[in-house]
């Protein structure tokens, strides 16, 4: 189960670990994730659009479907989950899939089948769906309110027996003051709230410098009964807690348990236990909760305690802002606002200005929305600017000390850093110097090959616990250096002489793991390869940059696919003519490696339209092949000179080229490369004007691509055959290609033909004459797609403008065209 979804007294989705989200794109979709969860499996999409939009056009109520269930996806498979492992649907039906989703009613009626009358109570929190006022709704609701009372029940939600009110004296033993004011964690506290009246003991974890602290005296200043604070920073033998909770209590140590048990509603908070971890620690933690039940225990730590019923909430970075943020948006960004009040107490006059605001909001993000380092930044601003702080920190990526006199346990973050270093044993401070070496985090797999270890694990973990290393959720669990302590772990690595071999190790395994991946984009696994990919592009790069001559050649040959698919072309051909322009890249033991990235940027020039770099790195790379004198190597070497010839429109030379090149490759049996070629001869007839003659060379290709689970080659195929439709005049066959390949390209992320789906579908629907408002907005997605994505545009694309241009009045124009501009490509078949 990744989901359970509460229906009983509101709609709320939880997960273990997040706060529970009650907020959804409409009233509509809210809706529908009620109903798909009351009502598991697959239901039509016709059914869908008669319960949620009966009153609109069928076609207004596919299209307002779409978006639900798009907007369900966001929420319900964030980055972490697999696509498609929660949110079901095919082209006629969706749903919900069942192993993914639990909810609170199906565990009522278990219960109830059951007969435990006692998990029932609890379980009958409100009734069902109580804001919801469909026809289904209602029915459900009444059903399960008549299924209750026939068992005496009553209605759910109904008032429970009177309790008695809590003491209004709320004591405060040991709570720090709070001096100034407090930035953010809305979701964190609601959280720890519930956790800690539920009666669950929580320990919240997080690196120095945090906010643990800070968080936690909040909660203790805003509990509704007596909250007692125990300060452990300074002390430095788990037998010496007792006494200070004594002393806070003003009782002996004896009489601990029966004055807690004497206040109303006690949380004890155990401030800064990483230091006394260990069977001391638990064994007292144990023994009050054995003795007072009612007990509520909040622990900070940079690792876990390790008793029974112990509930870890790792404390996240302030949130921070986004790039394009206004600025009356960003004075209320957390972070944001944390800096501009702790600058204002060292200098009265300081504020956030047009002027300061990208220096600050890049400040911010260089410190990653730390509390303590932003306070310590911001200490500074009485002689330094907020540009020049952000010049000095992105420099160093180091905290800056606190001013002399300010209250603050530690002088900087690096100082935390090497204070948790000095702590672990050789062989974790060897491991956390040689994560150092990775960009945005590592598998345990290419962890242990860096570390030349078969077992990394449990290290791995124990350097988790002690908030060193943070962990992303996943299908495979990734681990990763905050940026600050990854600079502090560079600067280690480098002091003992480790940091070639580690890098090389790390160069080794990333060239290995980046081939791996290129050798599945033929198959069904392709979409899994390309999401893979993008996890590891940074690593990749990384590896590129350290990279010697034969490894920059194989990985640079082996990851320009994947580039190009994400539209990455300007990185595709920075990266394999370094590779290509390495000293020794020219060694006879790597001429294979050679010709394959000369191939490689051939392609990728074409796509940038330099179809004469294009054509001398085509050319050298088929003269290479011949000397090699292999038939695969010659027929791919063939092609790819074909498709420059193509391009540039010397159609006559591609044809015999791309002739040539099959002849060599049909007995070969390699299907991949036969696929991909039969698109490129069969679109070369489109392209000269005489489709019928390349529709037998595409459909042979589209049968090969979906029998061997060949997306990415699918996608150019639907292209090729969507554009021979239109040749033919058959347009309403050439939209439905584009709406059958748009999805493929949102599921591998493929924004070069995504956006030129999204352009194509906008021309033939300005023949059309369709709907302006549609036209407009898809136009200004696909124009604003590439733009981002440093592909260049055409005369074509001025030249549809001015078309565009007539169709709507210009305010309304104006407003669609900025729309689109703003939406994500993704999100094409929006509203």
């Amino acid at each position: 189960m990744l989901w359970r979804v509460r229906l009983l007294g509101g709609l709320a989705l939880e997960r273990d670990g997040f706060p529970p989200v009650t907020h959804f794109r409409s009233r509509k979709t809210a809706g529908l994730l009620a109903y798909f969860a009351l009502f598991p499996g697959q239901h039509s999409r016709e059914r869908l659009i008669d319960l949620f939009w009966p009153d609109d056009p069928l076609p207004q109520g596919q299209q307002s479907l779409r978006a639900a269930l798009t907007s369900l996806r966001r929420q319900l498979e964030p980055p972490e989950l697999r696509a498609g492992s929660v949110v079901l649907a095919t082209r006629t039906h969706a749903g919900l899939h069942p192993s993914a989703i639990q909810t609170d009613v199906a565990e009522l009626e278990a219960a109830l089948k059951a007969g435990d009358r006692a998990r029932a109570e609890r379980l009958a929190l409100g009734p069902l769906l109580p804001d919801f006022y469909d026809d289904w709704a209602i029915t459900a609701s009444e059903a399960l309110t008549a299924r209750l009372e026939r068992v005496g029940l009553g209605e759910p939600g109904a008032a429970p027996p009177p309790v008695a009110p809590l003491s209004r004296t709320h004591k405060r033993l040991g709570v720090p003051p709070s001096l100034d004011r407090f930035f953010g964690r809305e979701a964190e506290r609601a959280q720890l709230q519930e956790l800690l009246l539920a009666g669950v003991p929580v320990t919240l974890t997080g690196a120095g410098g945090s906010g643990k602290t800070r968080l936690a005296t909040e909660l203790a200043l805003g509990w509704e009964g007596t909250s007692v604070f125990v300060a452990l920073a300074d002390v430095h033998d788990t037998s010496e807690l007792p006494e200070r909770l004594a002393r806070l209590l003003d009782v002996r140590a004896e009489g601990i348990t029966a004055a807690l048990e004497a206040e109303s509603a006690p949380l004890l908070v155990l401030d800064n236990t990483e230091h006394l971890t260990g069977a001391a620690l638990k064994a007292f933690v144990l023994s009050l909760r054995t003795a007072l039940p009612p007990l509520r225990l909040l622990i900070t730590s940079r690792q876990r305690v390790g008793f029974p019923g112990e509930r870890l909430l790792p404390l996240a970075a302030l949130p921070l802002p986004n790039s394009d943020a206004e600025l009356a948006s960003l004075a209320s960004v957390p972070s944001i606002a944390l800096f501009v009040d702790r600058a204002q107490a060292c200098r009265g006059d300081f504020q956030l200005t047009l002027r300061n605001a990208g220096a600050l909001a890049e400040l911010v993000q260089t410190l990653e929305g730390v509390p303590l380092a932003i306070e310590l930044a911001a200490s500074w601003t009485g002689v330094l600017t907020p540009s020049q702080l952000s010049e000095r920190v992105q420099a160093s990526r180091l905290a800056l000390p606190a001013r002399r006199g300010r209250a603050g346990r530690h002088d900087s973050l690096w100082a935390v850093a090497h204070s948790s270093y000095t702590l672990l044993s050789p062989e974790l401070q060897r491991l956390f110097r040689l994560l150092a070496v990775f960009r945005g985090g590592a598998t345990l797999a290419a962890i242990a090959a860096v570390a030349e270890e078969k077992q990394v694990e449990e290290a791995v973990l124990r350097l988790s616990e002690r908030s060193l290393v943070r962990q992303t959720l996943g299908e495979t669990p990734r681990f990763a250096l905050p940026e600050a302590l990854r600079e502090f772990a560079a600067e280690r690595l480098s002091e003992v002489a480790e940091e070639e071999a580690a890098l090389g190790r790390h160069a080794t395994f990333f060239m290995a793991h980046a081939e791996g991946l290129e050798s599945e984009l033929a198959t069904e696994r392709q979409g899994q390869a390309l999401a893979q990919s993008d996890r590891e592009f940074d690593n990749f790069a990384a590896a590129l940059a350290h990279a010697d001559a034969e490894q920059a050649l194989r990985l640079s040959s082996a990851l320009w696919r994947f580039w190009e698919s994400r539209g990455r072309l300007r990185e595709a051909e920075r990266a394999l003519t370094e590779a290509l322009a390495h000293p020794d890249s020219s060694a006879p033991a790597l001429l294979d490696s050679r010709a394959r990235a000369l191939g490689g940027l051939g392609v990728v020039r074409v796509r940038q339209r330099d179809y004469a770099g294009a054509l001398v790195a085509q050319e050298a790379a088929l003269a290479i092949r011949r000397e090699q004198a292999e038939p695969v190597g010659i027929a791919v070497a063939l092609y790819n000179v074909g498709m420059v010839a193509s391009a540039s429109g010397d159609f006559e030379r591609a044809g015999g080229l791309y002739d040539e090149a099959l002849l060599l490759l049909r007995p070969t049996g390699d299907t991949h490369r036969l696929s991909t070629m039969l698109m490129a001869r069969g679109n070369l007839e489109v392209r000269r004007k005489q489709p019928l003659l390349g529709l037998p060379y595409l459909e042979e290709a589209r049968r090969v691509q979906t029998d061997t689970g060949n997306v990415m080659g699918l996608i150019y195929t639907l292209m090729a055959l969507a554009a021979l439709r239109y040749e033919l005049g058959e347009l309403d066959t050439e939209l439905g290609l584009y709406e059958e390949v748009l999805p493929l390209c949102v599921a591998i992320n493929d924004v070069v033909n995504g956006a030129t789906a999204l352009l194509n579908m906008t021309e033939t629907l300005m023949e059309q004459e369709a709907d302006p408002e549609r036209i407009v907005f898809l136009a200004a997605l696909g124009e604003s797609t590439r733009r981002k994505h440093g592909i260049p545009l055409l005369p074509a694309d001025d030249e549809r403008r001015a078309k565009l241009a007539p169709l709507l009045e210009q305010p309304r124009y104006a407003l669609l065209w900025a729309r689109g501009e703003a939406t994500d490509w993704t999100q094409w078949d929006s509203p």
